[in-house]
């Protein structure tokens, strides 16, 4: 079995010249990066921002949540007051 060679005459046709273009792209490359990881930041944000209104809590619902208990207990009170006023009549 014969081993591979390896071609080392491709070693010496790199300058620094050649790798200006490949380090422009590079930097092309990283800055649109740092651009896209920003605007995935923004997004994510605003994701929340939306999932906190439609799913979070909401002062309509406290406010609901806060009407049925004051009902509540106003109806409690004026069975307790009727009940008091009238003994005939039982409070539940």
């Amino acid at each position: 079995m014969k081993t591979p060679q390896i071609n080392t005459s491709i070693h010496t046709e790199f300058s620094a010249e050649n790798f200006q273009p490949i380090l422009v792209l590079l930097q092309e490359v990283l800055e649109e990066n740092a651009k896209l990881k920003l605007q995935i930041k923004k997004l994510n944000q605003q994701l929340e921002w939306h999932k906190r209104e439609l799913f979070g809590k909401k002062s309509e619902k406290k406010t609901l949540a806060t009407n049925l208990l004051a009902r509540s207990t106003l109806t409690s009170l004026v069975k307790r007051s009727i009940a008091l006023l009238n003994p005939s009549i039982k409070a539940n």
